[in-house]
């Protein structure tokens, strides 16, 4: 999954006339392109008046790239109560990925540390990241991956935790 840059274009300028139909109280057309028809998952960050408002919607296999964007940006609308003015001082960053991917054998040398994202789940504890430049290393990594799933920080090590890794593309 790599968008071209005039896919990229034509994925973020969706997200902003949904941002600014939605403040305006108008409907929306989804674009018939193959791209918005796509399984993919979008986390949508948008700071506004000092505040930052974050979604993520995962990829299902019922639901659009064009629906997920929607739903996510439904979502932030409803926390932040952005209006038209609001929405031209604010900045917005949109990231696409891939269904998770399961991890087999030892996740710290299975995926790629800085370029790829993680979901962990353990019994009913579940815990995602997207890649980040703030950790210094895989383990930093994997024991926070952990930490947002309430497991203990080494439960990277233990092989009933199942891990998947998903590509992610910033617009």
């Amino acid at each position: 999954m790599n968008y071209n840059k005039e896919e990229s274009h034509k994925i973020f300028e969706f997200c902003n006339v949904i941002f600014l139909n939605l403040a305006r109280f108008q409907d929306y057309v989804i674009p018939g392109d193959r791209i918005f028809k796509e399984n993919r998952g979008v986390r949508i960050l948008l700071e506004c008046n000092g505040k930052e408002y974050e979604e993520t919607i995962f990829p299902q296999a019922d639901k659009s790239l064009a629906n997920n964007i929607i739903l996510a940006v439904e979502k932030i609308a409803r926390k932040s109560k952005i209006t038209e003015e609001m929405f031209d001082d604010s900045s917005l960053r949109v990231f696409i990925f891939d269904f998770p991917s399961r991890i087999l054998g030892d996740v710290e040398k299975n995926f790629e540390f800085g370029k790829e994202g993680l979901y962990v789940e353990y019994v009913s504890y579940k815990g995602f990241l997207f890649p980040s430049e703030e950790y210094k290393d895989k383990i930093e990594f994997l024991e926070a991956v952990c930490k947002e799933a309430a497991l203990t920080k080494d439960s990277w090590q233990n092989r009933r935790a199942l891990f998947y890794s998903f590509k992610v593309q910033e617009l």
